[in-house]
């Protein structure tokens, strides 16, 4: 179990990481998640078990649902960073998060410039 310590930093000092999936990586997400949805709980109790936290909230700009994790320990590699994932329901934007973090970036997000970055900066 990851460390659990007091993770203070306030959003300032943050940087959100939103990770758009282009065509392709859409389709193997929803691949993904109609194999894995079934294991949602399991996948929850991973993210926590790997020193994540995550919340989930509706967002009504986007008229969808936003998931945003990030890890407990201010050791870890993906410290000062937020994984944010969207979707129509609470479930699916949060696992976009987990898909986003184990798959996509093998648990090691990208560093992005405050100005973003391009699927060629992975």
């Amino acid at each position: 179990m990851a460390k659990k310590g007091a993770f203070t930093k306030g959003f300032k000092d943050v940087v959100f990481i939103n990770h758009d999936l282009d065509t392709t990586s859409k389709k193997a997400f929803k691949e993904w998640l109609l194999i894995e949805a079934e294991h949602f709980s399991q996948w929850c109790d991973k993210v926590l078990d790997d020193g994540y936290n995550f919340s989930v909230k509706y967002d009504s700009y986007g008229s969808c649902f936003a998931c945003f994790a990030q890890p407990w320990d201010e050791e870890s590699d993906n410290a000062g960073w937020i994984l944010t994932g969207r979707g129509s329901t609470a479930s699916s934007a949060i696992m976009s998060v987990f898909y986003r973090h184990y798959v996509v970036f093998d648990g090691v997000w990208p560093k992005v410039p405050k100005g973003g970055y391009t699927p060629d900066d992975l």
